[in-house]
């Protein structure tokens, strides 16, 4: 099985997860071989892989498949304010310190073809704070804290987040990440009505685009700019 194992794609047989296909006349023979399997067999499940007992005594032990995974609670792009903002990272409810060994988070600038511009310096700041386990139980911790160091209103970059396992196989999942200096400059940008919860001391004029209107309530707050105040 080796040449037939170190060409693998994931198959579920028997609903164990772990068994492997390869290609051409090697992937043929093992896949008839495993259809024509007893469903007689004893089949018994150990950690990291499958042990097949055959009928006429032929033991095969199959690896199970990864299934670690990294993502987050949603994929729409995430706006960062001047604040800093934090986003939670999703790891599987099961998770043991035992099944990765890195975890790794940054920042990447936008190619040219995805409609960003790329700079000499990151504006972002990216800080990972990774997952800690009490009891061997994984506390659900695990976020990304992001903070604009030099981003423009409408800056655009992407947030990748990759987890190593123990094979030293990498799953990643990335984000699109968006700056405003604040909620009422985001507000502004799509649109409708806003209501203020906090004073804002604003570093940059709050511009409605042609052909949008904003309904502003302060709701009791302040706005500052330079010299002028509004109530």
């Amino acid at each position: 099985m080796g040449d037939f194992d170190r060409r693998r794609r994931h198959l579920d047989l028997y609903g164990c997860e772990g068994y492997r296909r390869g290609k051409g006349e090697t992937a043929r023979k093992a896949t008839g071989a495993m259809r024509s399997l007893p469903r007689a067999a004893s089949i018994t499940r150990a950690i990291g892989q499958c042990d097949f007992t055959l009928a006429d005594g032929t033991q095969l032990v199959i690896p199970r498949a990864n299934t670690l995974t990294v993502g987050f609670d949603s994929y729409e792009p995430f706006t960062v304010y001047a604040k800093g903002s934090d986003v939670a990272i999703v790891l599987p409810q099961g998770l043991k310190e035992s099944d990765y060994t890195a975890m790794v988070a940054g920042e990447e600038q936008c190619r040219y073809g995805h409609g960003y511009q790329t700079r000499a310096a990151s504006p972002w700041q990216v800080d990972l704070t990774k997952p800690a386990f009490v009891d061997g139980v994984y506390q659900n911790n695990a976020k990304v804290r992001v903070t604009p160091v030099d981003a423009a209103n409408g800056d655009k970059a992407i947030l990748k987040v990759t987890l190593i396992d123990k094979e030293g196989q990498e799953v990643s999942v990335s984000r699109v990440l968006q700056y405003y200096e604040n909620a009422l400059t985001f507000a502004a940008m799509e649109g409708g009505s806003f209501t203020l919860e906090e004073d804002l001391v604003l570093k940059e004029p709050v511009i409605v685009p042609a052909g949008k209107t904003l309904d502003l309530d302060l709701g009791g707050h302040t706005i500052a700019f330079g010299r002028h105040l509004g109530r």
